[in-house]
């Protein structure tokens, strides 16, 4: 007989939100079967999941991202701009137009 279990109580056994189950759910990386509306896990397909994702780690296996080496640029981590500003726009612009004084209702 099949050992289901609720998303709720797969999410305590894995450590995870149970959001994080629904995802994997949505995702095809976990096979489920809906029974009376709700969505219900085999233990195999849960015990077969976490061995799966131990192995990744704490994080999902989200790539780390690399710090490129110090070149003297202002954010030396990304890519560079796709249509450098040119030199003379550096140059800091005039301010706008000065402010009128109004004659409102609170003035006299």
């Amino acid at each position: 007989m099949l050992d289901l279990m609720t998303v709720q109580e797969a999410a305590e056994l894995l450590g995870i939100h149970k959001v994080s189950v629904y995802q994997a759910i949505r995702d095809g990386r976990l096979p489920c079967v809906t029974v009376f509306g709700r969505k219900v896990v085999s233990r195999s397909d849960v015990l077969a999941y976490k061995a799966r994702t131990e192995e990744i780690g704490p994080k999902g296996g989200r790539p780390h991202r690399q710090k490129a080496p110090e070149t003297g640029a202002k954010n030396p981590v990304g890519r560079p701009r796709k249509h450098p500003r040119p030199e003379e726009s550096k140059e800091k612009r005039p301010p706008g137009r000065p402010r009128k004084k109004s004659e409102g209702k609170g003035s006299k």
